[in-house]
């Protein structure tokens, strides 16, 4: 995906920018495709009535951190 966005000329080399406008949604879906189509057994997991910020402390992290322990285990 970093090379997408050199090729795009985005003026910085290397860099992929964040996921916080609809471009970046494209970037995002197009990358969880790629991930899902490349990685054997891969199961997407949607948390249902969680934002994009479920991860921080003042989200709902312990449903984050149940997702990874099951995808780690």
């Amino acid at each position: 995906m970093v090379q997408e966005w050199r090729n795009r000329g985005t003026g910085w080399p290397g860099y992929a920018p964040p996921c916080c406008c609809s471009a970046g949604v494209a970037v995002l879906a197009a990358a969880l495709e790629r991930l899902q189509a490349a990685l054997p057994d891969v199961v997407r997991v949607t948390l249902p009535d969680v934002g994009d910020t479920a991860s921080l402390n003042d989200g709902r992290p312990e449903l984050v951190a149940a997702e990874l322990r099951r995808f780690f285990a």
